[in-house]
């Protein structure tokens, strides 16, 4: 939930605590992304570029 939160709000600094922390407890890349998903969804364009861009980093970062 927090992870789509931070996309909508376009919050990187959100982004790279709350992707690892759900990383760390138990969620998926697919998990994940759908957060992301929604988030776009809701949040329009903006939050394409924090979705595609900044998650997509950290997840890379983290080998997930």
């Amino acid at each position: 939930m927090m992870i789509g939160i931070a996309v909508a709000l376009r919050c990187e600094y959100c982004l790279w605590k709350h992707v690892p922390e759900a990383a760390q407890m138990g969620a998926t890349r697919e998990e994940i992304l759908e957060a992301v998903s929604t988030a776009i969804v809701m949040a329009g364009g903006p939050a394409v570029a924090y979705g595609s861009m900044v998650v997509l980093q950290i997840l890379d970062d983290l080998g997930i």
